[in-house]
């Protein structure tokens, strides 16, 4: 049945994007760790992930919030050695986050121009469809929204968890979505 739905929006492959950054500063924060994973008919095929070295120190909030440590990315590559193979890994499937267009803008900055995730033809953000399909939750909030569904929270604010957490709630929102009598959103 869900393979069907996907199939009929469009979105039997799809890819699920993360970030993790310094900051929520796009002037002048970076990517610290870049995650993308592939689905076909509502598996997990395939997933991208790296840690990037930000030539820039980390916060103690930062570390704290993700557990990522400057020592962890001493020795990481800068984004644009990673660059075209996040975007060959993309390819133009369909992508899907929560809270995208933060995702979005951040690799776009650091992407230069060589590439503009925007062209992609289909973006679906699982924070705004829940909004709207969810809206009696008390949070939008990944890991709130996430329990809602018992789905399995290992590392919150690390980007292949997220990326895949992130799946697995729009997966359930499309199952709420073709179920959902258009008339009742009037």
């Amino acid at each position: 049945m869900l393979e069907d739905q996907l199939y009929n929006l469009k979105l039997n492959t799809f890819v699920a994007i993360d970030v993790e950054t310094t900051g929520t500063d796009i002037s002048k924060d970076r990517i610290i760790e870049l995650s993308a994973c592939k689905y076909k008919d509502g598996k997990l095929l395939e997933t991208y992930s790296h840690l990037i070295n930000p030539q820039k120190k980390l916060t103690p909030f930062i570390i704290k919030l993700t557990g990522i440590t400057e020592d962890d990315l001493e020795n990481k590559p800068v984004f644009s050695m990673i660059s075209e193979s996040f975007v060959d890994f993309i390819d133009n499937k369909p992508l899907v986050g929560h809270n995208i267009e933060f995702d979005i803008n951040f690799i776009n900055k650091e992407l230069s121009g060589k590439y503009d995730l925007y062209k992609h033809k289909y973006i679906c953000d699982t924070y705004y469809l829940s909004r709207i399909f969810l809206f009696y939750s008390e949070s939008f909030k990944l890991v709130s929204l996430c329990e809602m569904f018992n789905i399995k929270i290992d590392l919150a604010h690390r980007a292949k968890d997220d990326a895949i957490n992130t799946a697995k709630l729009f997966l359930e929102l499309v199952n709420i979505i073709n179920n959902t009598d258009i008339n009742i959103l009037d």
